[in-house]
């Protein structure tokens, strides 16, 4: 017996002191422990959130997809890592990473959930700061291609270890040679050049290697 209150209190000191929420709750949704990361995650002291629904931390539209993990959790399954939103006390929402494994009683029968919530905001934050600089990049692309491909000046690019064409704009293709940029996509620019002046050009590309 003392064993047992020995090892209860280790599990209940290494839960509080996890950097990551922890909570749990009972079938019907009411929440019966809260961690000291939870209340900084949440805003909800103990106090306030045990004893509550844990729908109190759902937002709404998501309140179909507690439904569908409270299945699960009924049928002894685990929830590995699923990434989602809750809200704050304050009413803002928190990106979160859930980990939700069944509660069983000493004849394994479940009758209950523990939560796991890992703040990924930070994460989160930086994906949307990566996925804007990337749209805004493409657009700068696009902006560009659309400047040089109307420019009336013959503007093209090549690469230096073959002299394959990477870039030829519709001045260079209709004005000068008149080739299709497929069709050119089978030449190099040694194919266009004048015999008596191929040799230099090769020594020009030889050199910016």
């Amino acid at each position: 017996m003392r064993q047992s209150r020995d090892e209860q209190f280790q599990l209940a000191a290494i839960v509080e002191s996890s950097q990551d929420a922890i909570i749990s709750k009972t079938l019907d949704g009411k929440i019966t422990s809260w961690n000291q990361a939870a209340e900084q995650l949440l805003g909800y002291t103990a106090f306030e959130a045990i004893g509550q629904q844990i729908t109190m931390l759902i937002p709404v539209e998501r309140q179909s997809e507690a439904a569908l993990i409270l299945q699960r959790i009924h049928r002894g399954e685990r929830v590995d890592s699923y990434e989602t939103q809750r809200q704050h006390k304050d009413g803002s929402l928190v990106d979160v990473a859930l980990t939700i494994s069944p509660i069983r009683d000493e004849n394994g029968v479940v009758i209950g959930a523990s939560k796991i919530a890992r703040d990924i905001r930070d994460r989160k934050r930086l994906e949307a700061e990566r996925n804007q600089a990337e749209l805004q990049q493409r657009k700068s692309n696009a902006q560009l291609e659309d400047f040089f491909d109307n420019a009336s000046d013959l503007i093209q690019s090549v690469s230096l270890q073959y002299g394959r064409f990477l870039y030829v704009n519709r001045a260079w293709l209709t004005t000068t040679l008149g080739y299709q940029r497929d069709e050119l996509a089978a030449l190099t620019i040694f194919n266009l050049i004048a015999p008596d002046c191929l040799r230099d050009c090769q020594g020009i590309f030889q050199e910016l290697q």
